[in-house]
């Protein structure tokens, strides 16, 4: 299963979101509470969508539409 997701992200104007993707949802949430990935460090990231995949990450990426 493939994941792309949409993070609200705090204090940096003009930067409040991070869209991105992996096969673990769970475990890249988790990394990115407790501050291990450089873009979301101190950020307080929280989950705002995600859609899941059974297919490859390409079509995952061409199919992702924040806006429906």
């Amino acid at each position: 299963m493939y994941y792309v997701y949409l993070l609200r992200l705090e204090g940096i104007k003009n930067k409040d979101f991070y869209i991105g993707y992996t096969s673990d949802l769970k475990e890249r949430m988790k990394q990115h509470v407790a501050g291990e990935t450089k873009t979301t460090k101190g950020r307080n990231p929280k989950l705002l969508y995600y859609e899941a995949y059974n297919n490859n990450l390409g079509s995952c990426l061409g199919n992702f539409d924040i806006m429906s």
